[in-house]
């Protein structure tokens, strides 16, 4: 699962957001909750489908947990070039985003998704006032802010997803699906086949002559559920940034309102 800071910072997220399902996933009874889990991880036909279950079960942690897990709080540092930053992040299902990075001078950048619209709030830009994101920033970070992988909702209108093949990648085995979105953006995730977990994701924007890469390392377990706590982005060899997380809980009392531009 991955569960990463936004394409403004070059990384590709805890992956277009997961559909417009947020007034199912906002109630609360565990029935619910458990119909919404068995849609985000229903199985298709053939090689993919059966691929994608030991995906669920094992790089996601099953039905049962990801049914249980409705926000989760993120801190750590991200690590471009020379320059380290602290940041925090929280999300929410379905698509619910929020991370804030600190900047010199105890200042602090701001960027979230509230379910429709993205916002940041920059002190050095549109003088320190909040602004919405358009066009193909929006799109980027709208990938960026879904809850988990783009892996969840195989059969949901908008996306087609393959499996390409199982080939080797970096040393290890890995199943190839390809993930290929109306609006043109094509994801392509490494599973390993031992573990299950997502090794490596190519994101290959419209007009990009080169994808991105994201390596995911360190899981650990967070309420039941694998999470890379090392995820690191690069194009064409060289390294855009690093994150490291340094805590990770779920359930926090993650409220609709902190999401919202001020």
């Amino acid at each position: 699962m991955n569960l990463i800071v936004p394409s403004r910072l070059c990384l590709i997220g805890l992956l277009l957001s997961l559909l417009p399902l947020a007034d199912l996933i906002a109630r609360t009874s565990a029935t619910e909750r458990t119909r919404e889990a068995n849609q985000a991880m229903a199985i298709p036909d053939g090689r993919l489908g059966r691929i994608l279950e030991r995906y669920f079960e094992e790089g996601l942690g099953g039905k049962e947990n990801f049914a249980r897990l409705e926000s989760l709080l993120i801190e750590g540092t991200i690590k471009s070039g020379e320059i380290s930053r602290p940041f925090r992040v929280f999300k929410k299902k379905p698509d619910l985003f929020r991370i804030r990075v600190g900047l010199p001078g105890r200042r602090e950048w701001v960027m979230a998704f509230d379910g429709r619209d993205g916002w940041e709030r920059h002190p050095d830009r549109n003088e320190g006032q909040a602004r919405v994101m358009e066009g193909d920033e929006l799109a980027a970070f709208k990938l960026d802010s879904a809850f988990a992988s783009h892996l969840l909702y195989p059969l949901a209108p908008g996306k087609k997803m393959e499996f390409i093949d199982t080939v080797p990648v970096d040393g290890r085995i890995c199943h190839e699906i390809r993930i290929t979105f109306d609006n043109k953006w094509v994801l392509t995730y490494f599973i390993d086949i031992r573990t299950f977990n997502e090794y490596k994701l190519q994101t290959h924007a419209p007009g990009e002559s080169t994808p991105r890469e994201t390596i995911f390392e360190d899981f650990r377990l967070v309420s039941g559920i694998p999470l890379a706590h090392k995820v690191t982005t690069r194009r064409d060899g060289e390294i855009l940034n690093t994150v490291v997380i340094e805590r990770a809980e779920a359930n926090m009392g993650v409220m609709h309102w902190m999401f919202a531009k001020p």
